[in-house]
C-alpha cells in the first residue's frame, strides 16, 4: 500500500492530494442539499435529499487527519504539544469564521434586523457552542445555522487531543481502540435513541455525542494504520468504488430504512473510511480520480464554501432578485464560489502561512506535490 514511511518504517500521513477530492465530494453534497431546500424548492425531495451526510464525511476526515498528526507528533518527540495544536487550529479556523460573522452583522444592520439577537448568537458561535444553541433553541443569527457543525468539530479538537495524549502515554497499543470502539457504538446508539424519542430532527444531528461514531471511525482508521495494519492493495483499490457509490446513493435518496434510526450516518462513516483507504493507494483509480485538479481545488475551498453558502443562499432567497428559482440557484451557486475564493485566498491562506511558519517539514509521498489539506494541519 502506498504510504510514507519515516526512518523507523512507520506509516506516515504525509501530503495526500486525493483527500482533498474526498472533501470535495462532501462539500458538494452539503451545497446540494441547501441549494434544493433554500433556493430551488422544485429539487427539494428529488435531489440531494441526504446531502447532510456530507457533514459526517467531514467528521470522519477530521478524526482521521487529526489523530494521524497527533500520533505522528508523539512518535517523533514522545509528547503532544497541546498548546501548539490548539494554536494551529485557531489560526486555521478562527479568522475565516470571524470575517463571516462580521459580514453577517453588517447584513443585520443593513436589513434592520434585531442586532441584539445577532450579537447573542455570535457569542455562542464564537464560543463554538452553536450546536447546543441549535438544540435548545438559543439565538442563532440569520444565515449561520450551519455553524452547528463547527461547534462539534471544535469540541472534538478540544477534548480528543487530551484523551489521546493520555492513551498514548499508557504505552498500551490497545488503549485507543478499547476507548474509541465503545465510544463509536455509544454515539450511534444515542443517536438512535434520540431519533426514536425526541420527536425532533434537530437533536439527532446537532449534539456532539451524536457524531462520536463518525469521528471515532476516522480516529480508529488512523490508529490502525500507525499500529501497522495494512489492507490488501486490491481491497484498498476496489472497495473504494462501492463505498463511493453507496455515498452517492445515500446523498440522493437517504434510504428510509436506514435514515429512520440514524444508522445511515454510521454506515456512511464506514463507507467514507473505505474511500479514504482508496486515496492512500497511489496506483488505484480512486486515487487518480479524487486527485484530479478540479476536485482538489473544490476540496481546498471547502471550509470557506461551507462557511458562506447558507448566509448567501438565504440572503438571495430573502431578496428574491428574480422569480425564477433556477436562476436564483445558478446565481447562488456561482456567488458561493466567488465568496469562497475571496475567503480562501484572502483570509485562509495568509493565516495558514502564519500557522506553518514554526512547523517542521512533513514527509511527502513520492511523486506528490505538497498540497495543503484544510483540516489536516
Amino acid at each position: 500500500m502506498g504510504a510514507t514511511a519515516g526512518n523507523s518504517g512507520q506509516w506516515q500521513l504525509g501530503r495526500r492530494p486525493a483527500l482533498d477530492g474526498v472533501r470535495a465530494l462532501a462539500i458538494i453534497a452539503v451545497l446540494g442539499v441547501h441549494l434544493s431546500t433554500i433556493l430551488v424548492p422544485t429539487l427539494n425531495g428529488a435531489l440531494f435529499v441526504g446531502g447532510v451526510i456530507g457533514v459526517d464525511m467531514f467528521f470522519v476526515l477530521s478524526g482521521f487527519l487529526i489523530t494521524s498528526l497527533l500520533i505522528e507528533e508523539h512518535q517523533r518527540s514522545g509528547r503532544i504539544s497541546l498548546g501548539s495544536f490548539w494554536r494551529r487550529r485557531a489560526l486555521r479556523l478562527f479568522p475565516a469564521l470571524y470575517v463571516l460573522m462580521a459580514a453577517q452583522l453588517l447584513y443585520t444592520v443593513l436589513m434592520h434586523d434585531p442586532l441584539g439577537y445577532a450579537l447573542k448568537g455570535d457569542g455562542l458561535i464564537a464560543a463554538y457552542t452553536s450546536n447546543w444553541a441549535w438544540t435548545f433553541g438559543w439565538p442563532i443569527p440569520f444565515g449561520l445555522d450551519n455553524t452547528w457543525s463547527l461547534g462539534v468539530e471544535e469540541q472534538f479538537y478540544l477534548l480528543w487531543p487530551l484523551v489521546l495524549m493520555l492513551l498514548l502515554r499508557s504505552r498500551r497499543g490497545w488503549a485507543v481502540p478499547v476507548l474509541a470502539i465503545p465510544a463509536a457504538v455509544a454515539g450511534a446508539a444515542f443517536r438512535w435513541h434520540l431519533v426514536l424519542t425526541s420527536g425532533s430532527w434537530i437533536k439527532p444531528i446537532s449534539e456532539t455525542s451524536d457524531h462520536l461514531d463518525t469521528l471515532m471511525i476516522g480516529a480508529l482508521l488512523a490508529w490502525a494504520l500507525h499500529a501497522g495494519w495494512r489492507p490488501p492493495w486490491w481491497a484498498a483499490r476496489l472497495l473504494a468504488w462501492p463505498a463511493i457509490g453507496f455515498l452517492a446513493w445515500v446523498t440522493q435518496t437517504t434510504a428510509p430504512e436506514l435514515g429512520r434510526y440514524g444508522l445511515v450516518y454510521t454506515v456512511s462513516g464506514l463507507a467514507t473510511a473505505l474511500v479514504i483507504l482508496g486515496t492512500l493507494e497511489p496506483k488505484g483509480l480512486a486515487y487518480r480520480v479524487l486527485a484530479l485538479r478540479p476536485l482538489r481545488w473544490i476540496g481546498r475551498l471547502s471550509y470557506s464554501l461551507y462557511l458562506w453558502h447558507v448566509l448567501l443562499f438565504e440572503a438571495i432567497e430573502r431578496a428574491r432578485p428574480t422569480s425564477n428559482p433556477w436562476a436564483r440557484g445558478v446565481v447562488g451557486f456561482g456567488l458561493a464560489f466567488v465568496l469562497a475564493c475571496a475567503s480562501y485566498y484572502g483570509v485562509e491562506r495568509p493565516f495558514l502561512a502564519l500557522k506553518d511558519r514554526r512547523r517542521a517539514p512533513e514527509p511527502r509521498v513520492r511523486g506528490e506535490a505538497p498540497v495543503a489539506l484544510p483540516l489536516a494541519d
